[in-house]
């Protein structure tokens, strides 16, 4: 998996625009075959030297493998990593869908037993913890108390993002601040 910077002419305005690429190559035969896996735009910006980086953190997310680089990933690449596997996942079918369509055409039953020991959850997201913390502060009426002790809204927000990172994955103030900027927590 690489990513290709493709050169692109405007047949109206007569300009030369650049297009990012996520390419895989693939063998076939005795031939390798390139395919696009993902279109990245022509605003795609992140910087040619962390190209490899990022083709190798999305194919590391992808299956599913532990993080074990030794240098740390950019926050930006590796946002743009996670949005990019994200999408790629979204987009591969289920491997059973082929069949259910047409077991759904044949009238044959579409029931199927599954081990419960054996189910293994992908990316998981929880809402509970952060949903009861964030009713018990505005229950208690603390976002108006910090307003009312001088406080802006993003200092509010900062404050109230703690309190329940604290409350949902408790540790140290530098995993909360990590916890929070993997979380989809938002203040509304």
């Amino acid at each position: 998996m690489f990513i290709r910077r493709t050169t692109t002419n405007s047949k109206k305005t007569k300009k030369v625009y650049y297009t990012y690429r996520l390419v895989e190559g693939v063998r076939v035969g005795s031939a390798v075959k390139q395919t696009t896996l993902l279109n990245l735009g022509s605003h795609f910006d992140i910087a040619q030297a962390d190209w490899a980086l990022l083709a190798t953190r999305i194919e590391a997310l992808l299956h599913g493998q532990a993080d074990l680089q030794l240098q740390p990933v950019a926050q930006d690449v590796e946002a743009m990593a996670q949005r990019c596997a994200a999408q790629l996942i979204a987009r591969t079918p289920a491997p059973d869908a082929a069949l259910s369509s047409s077991a759904d055409h044949q009238g044959i039953d579409r029931f199927q037993e599954v081990d419960i020991d054996s189910i293994e959850m992908v990316r998981p997201r929880s809402v509970g913890v952060e949903h009861a913390a964030l009713s018990a502060i505005r229950a208690s009426g603390l976002e108006d108390k910090l307003t009312a002790l001088g406080m802006n809204r993003p200092q509010i927000a900062a404050a109230v993002g703690n309190i329940v990172g604290r409350m949902a994955h408790p540790g140290s103030e530098l995993s909360t601040h990590a916890w929070l900027g993997v979380s989809s927590f938002s203040v509304q």
